[in-house]
């Protein structure tokens, strides 16, 4: 961890108008020993700490640059950072800076999360030699472990998101009991206070703040409902045939053109497996046709949404390169789609999601 002492003294010693003899005096040391210290050239012996900082009228932690916790601000914009670093210098990189911070900031909850989701969202920017099956399950293993120790701080703010996020690894993991616990854990709301605050926003005279809140309630509830239809034509699959499956999967993508949604891919991938288990190649290859042009066309603005105009989505270029990649990926590893891998149409799919010019 980088010691920033020096540029410490050097700035709360100007905004006390002291000059460097006047601190040296102080502390007891020569006026060269300030100057070394102040251009990082020496750092003060440890015995000096405390009356360095009772002189410039701070404490210890101050001068030694330590901050027990971030603000959520202060998150939000080393998340950015991060982002944008895994997408430009690659998984290596990023890691290698995530894991800085958390040697710097080891008891900050928002960071352990926010390095958790990096983890896994990016991992579309590893190497294509190192995108293996025990490098991946490394990596998530590391974020399950940081949403462990979220989930061990007791911080409320961040204790679901963290819950969830280990749940869906032991869920992986096939712990189901493990996962259950996790689930159990978290807390039950028979009332959703979104339900009330518009009204409350209304009677208050804040409009805005009433349509903002409906707006984002409305688009939480639809993805429910596309998750839920997802759900059943999994099942619907293994109980009943791909016929239903294909039907509720239609259902969800009628609903995402009628609210005029983004994210179906998933809705489209699922639904060329199905016309694959049918033996409906050229049809299969068309879903996965549209399936790569709604990830190519992916947009993070909705402020022109004819429903969703306030809707702010916190998703960089890096990470949308990132989960193209990794879109790429799955469908050369999805064992249905093994038959299309010399299919021209399909290489193609790969290559506009992946271009081999940007490995």
């Amino acid at each position: 961890m980088e010691l920033k002492i020096g540029e410490n003294i050097s700035r709360y010693r100007r905004e006390r108008h002291m000059t460097q003899e006047q601190l040296a005096r102080s502390v007891g040391v020569s006026p060269p020993a300030v100057s070394k210290w102040e251009t990082g050239s020496s750092y003060p012996d440890v015995t000096l700490l405390s009356p360095i900082a009772r002189a410039l009228g701070i404490t210890v932690d101050i001068l030694l640059s330590f901050q027990e916790e971030l603000t959520e601000e202060e998150v939000d914009s080393l998340y950015r950072e991060l982002q944008g670093l895994f997408g430009r210098r690659g998984f290596s990189a990023g890691q290698q800076r995530c894991e800085e911070l958390l040697r710097e900031y080891p008891n900050s909850a928002g960071l352990k999360l926010t390095v958790g989701g990096l983890y896994q969202t990016m991992l579309g920017t590893l190497p294509s030699e190192e995108l293996t099956e025990e490098r991946v399950q490394e990596i998530l293993r590391l974020a399950a472990q940081l949403y462990s120790q979220v989930r061990a701080s007791g911080d409320p703010r961040y204790f679901a998101a963290a819950t969830v996020g280990l749940a869906a690894f032991r869920l992986s993991e096939n712990r189901l009991e493990e996962t259950e616990a996790l689930l159990d854990s978290l807390p039950k709301v028979e009332i959703d206070p979104n339900e009330l605050y518009p009204s409350l926003y209304l009677a208050q005279g804040k409009s805005e703040q009433a349509v903002k809140l409906l707006e984002a309630h409305l688009f939480q509830l639809l993805r429910s409902v596309s998750l839920a239809l997802h759900s059943l034509a999994s099942l619907s699959q293994e109980r009943d045939g791909t016929d239903r499956a294909l039907f509720l999967c239609g259902l969800s993508l009628r609903l995402a053109e009628l609210f005029d949604l983004e994210d179906v891919s998933g809705e489209l991938e699922y639904s060329a497996v199905l016309l694959m288990k049918q033996g409906r190649t050229r049809e299969a290859v068309d879903r996965l046709e549209q399936y790569a042009e709604k990830l190519l066309a992916f947009r993070t603005d909705y402020s022109s949404h004819p429903i969703f105009p306030h809707l702010s989505f916190r998703t960089s270029p890096e990470k949308l390169d990132s989960s193209r990649r990794m879109a790429a990926k799955a469908l050369e590893l999805t064992p249905a789609f093994e038959p299309l891998q010399k299919e021209p149409r399909f290489r193609d799919i790969l290559e506009k999601l992946a271009p081999s010019s940007a490995l």
